[in-house]
């Protein structure tokens, strides 16, 4: 894993100085040879969750919440699939069946942890917005962001960014990588 200056790397860039430090369950990376430092000491962890195969992450993020005495939020993003092709059609979603499906899933991932960890404050929350963008962003006030990693399905051509990746370069606080 190569990882720069957080939040400082532009698009195209690259910072020089790295470090990573092995986590119990994963990698966290930081910067100038040194353990990282939280973003925001007093601020939550943020925990980000595609799927029930996240549970890894953000049992991750409990147990490094737990150390701390911080909050959790977990933060799940998903995209409607009309927005997939850039129009609304008509009719589409109308019963919110989809949103419904999204929240399930978040209960389905954050409940069964939430029991593991009663001391443990676990915020949930779902947007309809991009996931690498929504975790840049509240990365601002985090304590640390907990990403899962999962192998990409396989696919011909060039495989696009993922969310990791570029949370990896824009992310304004260390950042934990746990296999998922």
């Amino acid at each position: 894993m190569l990882e720069g200056r957080p939040g400082r790397a532009g698009p195209g860039e690259c910072a020089t100085e790295t470090t990573e430090t092995r986590a119990a369950n994963g990698v966290v990376a930081g910067v100038d040879g040194s353990v990282p430092a939280a973003g925001h000491p007093d601020g939550p962890v943020l925990v980000a969750l595609h799927d029930e195969r996240d549970a890894a992450a953000l049992r991750f993020g409990c147990e490094t919440a737990a150390r701390r005495g911080l909050p959790v939020r977990a933060v799940h993003t998903w995209s409607p699939v009309v927005a997939d092709i850039g129009w609304t059609a008509p009719g589409a979603d109308e019963s919110g069946e989809e949103a419904r499906l999204h929240e399930q899933l978040l209960r389905r991932t954050c409940d069964p942890v939430r029991e593991e960890y009663p001391g443990v404050e676990v915020e949930s929350h779902r947007v309809t917005v991009s996931a690498a963008a929504t975790v840049i962003e509240e990365s601002r006030t985090a304590a640390l962001v907990v990403l899962s990693r999962h192998e990409p399905a396989p696919r011909f051509g060039l495989r696009p960014a993922t969310p990791v990746h570029a949370v990896l370069h824009h992310a304004h606080c260390p950042v934990a990588i746990v296999p998922g």
